[in-house]
């Protein structure tokens, strides 16, 4: 998740200084933050719950 978040902002960052034209569109990026918290969210408590039970 760190490495997804660093390469986000690196390719958002150059794409915003000019010095290289990306394929990620900020406004498509901007929201991805939000949807690996939403993942998270959605995917972590069964597997927890799960554990928690042995």
């Amino acid at each position: 998740m760190i490495g997804s978040i660093l390469g986000t902002l690196t390719v958002l960052g150059m794409a915003v200084t000019g010095r290289r034209i990306s394929a990620i569109q900020p406004l498509v990026a901007a929201p991805a933050p939000a949807n690996w918290l939403l993942t998270a969210l959605l995917a972590g408590p069964y597997p927890t719950w799960r554990a928690a039970r042995v």
